[in-house]
């Protein structure tokens, strides 16, 4: 499968399965956003210096439907 140039959208980011998928794309995706329902911007230092720009985290919990639009 290809997935240079993708945009991807991982869940449960902040570690275990979710991080390390993100790590092992990052040079070929083009963006990565990470959804966890805590996470920080802290967690861009898991990725390499060039790759930095293209980590998007977002702090969000999925369980809770009260805060879904």
């Amino acid at each position: 499968m290809n997935i240079k140039n993708k945009n991807f959208l991982i869940t449960g980011a902040s570690r275990g399965i979710g991080l390390a998928f993100a790590q092992k794309i990052q040079d070929q995706a083009d963006e990565i956003h990470l959804v966890s329902r805590s996470i920080s911007d802290a967690i861009k230092s898991e990725f390499s210096e060039k790759n930095r720009d293209k980590i998007i985290t977002h702090a969000f919990d999925l369980s809770n439907t009260d805060t879904c639009t």
